[in-house]
């Protein structure tokens, strides 16, 4: 029946376990004892800050590409020029908590999964309108960029082949966030 239905079911699992699902809060610290171990989480929720408690915590809060400053640490000197096709709230606060815990980081963090994406971009980069905005649009028109990877040729800003297409979207986009303004045609 679709994503929806799916996750309305993990929901009602989630919860029948005796878990507590608090939507629309956001995870901005955690918390260590005195041996550095992490036993907490500090969040942002409707009515303000939150303490929770955690014997353990899960830092599933998506990736990166919406924090300008991470990606040019960690992907490319150009790579803030970069286009995000994903959700606004993929701001490696997950990343930073966890580094600010004492993570350590995989020495393939220089790499991401990705798709072709349009310029100018049409998936908003701001929680507001992305919450407002049309998926099913977005979804569609992502979906047709995608489908012609394999029988198109790429090239960069100065008019140079840069990569093998068949490799298909996954490998183009670490080439193109490589190439001059990270950008490619």
């Amino acid at each position: 029946e679709g994503p929806r239905s799916f996750a309305n079911g993990m929901e009602e699992k989630f919860e029948n376990a005796g878990g507590t699902l608090m939507k629309e809060t956001k995870a901005i610290g955690l918390f260590q004892n005195q041996t550095g171990r992490v036993v907490g989480v500090k969040a942002m929720g409707k009515n303000g800050m939150i303490s929770i408690g955690a014997k353990a915590v899960i830092l599933a809060c998506g990736s990166f590409q919406n924090n300008k400053e991470l990606l040019l640490r960690y992907l490319s000197p150009e790579a803030d020029l970069t286009a995000a096709r994903c959700v606004p709230y993929n701001d490696g606060t997950g990343l930073l908590m966890g580094v600010s815990a004492g993570a350590t980081l995989s020495r393939s963090i220089g790499t991401f999964y990705g798709h072709l994406v349009p310029w100018p971009l049409v998936i908003p980069q701001d929680p507001d309108s992305y919450e407002a905005g049309d998926a099913t649009s977005f979804q569609e028109l992502m979906g047709n960029v995608q489908q012609y990877a394999p029988q198109s040729i790429v090239v960069n800003l100065n008019g140079e082949r840069f990569v093998d297409e068949s490799l298909m979207d996954e490998w183009i986009n670490q080439m193109t966030a490589r190439q001059p303004k990270a950008r490619a045609i």
